[in-house]
This record gives C-alpha cells, structure tokens and sequence, in this order.
C-alpha cells in the first residue's frame, strides 16, 4: 500500500491536510472502488491508516482528511462555525475522489462525529455515492448534557461560538485493548479533547435532524454499531435503521466499544465491509480471498 500526503482545498479557501492510499495493486490497476473517510471528534486522518491499508489489500483505495480544528488542518482546536461548512468540505473531498479516480465507485465513511457529517451531507447535497456507511455516528449521546446545560450551550453558541470545553471522553471508552490494537495509546499528538460550543450545537442539531428525515435517505447504507457503545448512543442507531429501512444494513456488535475498526471484532468488521462494499458494486464482483 501506497500513502501520499495533499491538500484538500475547501470552499471558503481553507487548506486541510489530507491523505490518500492506494490498492496493493499494480498502479497501473484501476482502484475496484474508493472509499472516503470522514473522522470523528478530536482525532485525525491518521488513525485509519490500518482501516485503510485492509481495504488496500482487497483492491479499495481510500481518501481522507482531517477536518478543520482536527489533526493537522488549521483552525481553533474541535471548532467549525457550522455543519453546512463540514458538508461543504465532504463535498470536496467526493470531487476529489471523482478527479482522482474517474469512473471508480465512491462510498463516504463516516465515524463518530464524522458519521453524523457525513449523513448530513448524503441527505442534502447531491453526491455520485454508490453507498453510505456510518459507524457508531452521533445522532445522539448516549450521556447527554442535561436540559439546562443543553440551553446553555445553545445560547453560547451564538454569544461566543468559539468557546472551548473538554469533550471529556475516556481513552478506555473507545475501543477494548486485545490482539489487534494498532497503537500503544488510542490518542496520539495529533489528536485533542476539546470542542467549542459552536461544533457541539452544529453536531447535535444534524444528528437530531437527520434521525428525523433518515426515511428520506435511498442510498444503500452500512450502519455499524457497538452495543455497549458509552459515547454516542446504540439505541439512536437503531432507530435510525428503523426508519431508512430496506435500504439500510444495520449490523449491531454485541458488547462492541465506540470505536469497532480498533475493537476486538475488527477482523470480522473488516471482512463484513468488504463484503458489503463489493455487494453494491454494479459488477457484483467477490472480494478477494485473502
């Protein structure tokens, strides 16, 4: 597998830093399908170097970036002024993906907090996306700020909008330690705890939203979710498979943390992804036997 670092150009001319892998493939050898990332809060592009390099082993490259006030982008640490920004910047990196790999099948993977952007954005922009997948996405917490703190927040957002505060999640919530943890600590440098009042309002009201209009959604969509899930809420992915419907795989792990591609069920993740992506190519192709 092949890593390239770029610049991924977004709309209000921010330059956020990206990644891109190729297929462990001849380079010569179109890409079977492309799969683009979107992070979730406080970590970065790099930490699905080991998701991505699986999904170079079965001939899909991927892209990814870290979005603003996240990894190596600019900006206030866990700040954006709003979710259509976010959208705007998973809609350059959808045009990206179609200049780099013309003709390739696009699926947008969304994790977290970049699950709840990437549903927002599937639901209200046009994108050439054969399908949709979404990982533990925040639709909502499953220890929400009580109503009072809820209040609070939304009229800070509008008063001071860049105003920061721990996010307060617990390294040992995101993923159970076993044989395949892919680093010694589940954070790095690179990532941080923090968010501002304006990215938490954004957050929320899309996942409120979109678990609202999730009937309006026709796009094949993979949903994946840990049952004993302490940050974003299981129950809230359930219903959301509810109401997309025959058009949604919900896949629910049974005692699965937040974060499944570092879980102790990564390898059957992985191989329930693969399949699902080749399920939904037009040529309906079998990914490879490894």
């Amino acid at each position: 597998m092949r890593m390239r670092e770029w610049i991924l150009k977004t709309g209000d001319d921010k330059e956020l830093y990206a990644r891109e892998w190729q297929p462990k493939s001849h380079s010569a050898e179109k890409a079977t399908a492309v799969v683009c990332f979107v992070h979730g809060m406080g970590e970065h592009s790099g930490r699905y170097d080991d998701l991505a390099e699986a999904l170079s082993e079965v001939g899909i490259a991927s892209l990814a970036y870290d979005q603003r006030g996240h990894g190596r982008s600019p900006g206030r640490r866990g700040h954006a002024d709003s979710m259509e920004q976010l959208s705007g910047d998973v809609e350059m990196l959808i045009g990206e993906a179609e200049a780099r790999f013309p003709g390739v099948p696009l699926f947008l993977y969304g994790h977290s907090m970049g699950g709840a952007v990437a549903l927002h954005t599937a639901l209200t922009r046009n994108l050439p996306l054969r399908g949709l997948i979404l990982s533990s996405p925040w639709l909502r917490l499953e220890s929400p700020p009580s109503r009072v703190a809820e209040a609070a927040i939304g009229v800070l957002s509008k008063l001071w909008p860049s105003l920061s505060q721990p996010t307060r999640i617990k390294e040992a919530e995101l993923y159970r330690p076993g044989k395949h943890v892919v680093a010694d600590s589940p954070m790095d440098d690179d990532c941080h705890t923090r968010i501002t009042a304006a990215m938490y309002q954004a957050v929320s009201e899309a996942g409120r939203w979109s678990l609202e209009h999730g009937d309006e959604l026709k796009l094949p969509t993979l949903l994946l979710h840990g049952t004993s899930d302490r940050i974003t809420s299981f129950e809230a992915s359930k219903e959301l498979a509810s109401r997309i419907g025959s058009h949604c795989n919900f896949q629910p792990f049974d005692g699965g943390f937040h974060e499944l591609h570092h879980d102790l069920e990564r390898e059957q993740l992985i191989l329930n992804l693969n399949k699902w992506i080749y399920t939904n190519l037009d040529c309906q192709k079998s990914p490879p036997v490894l």
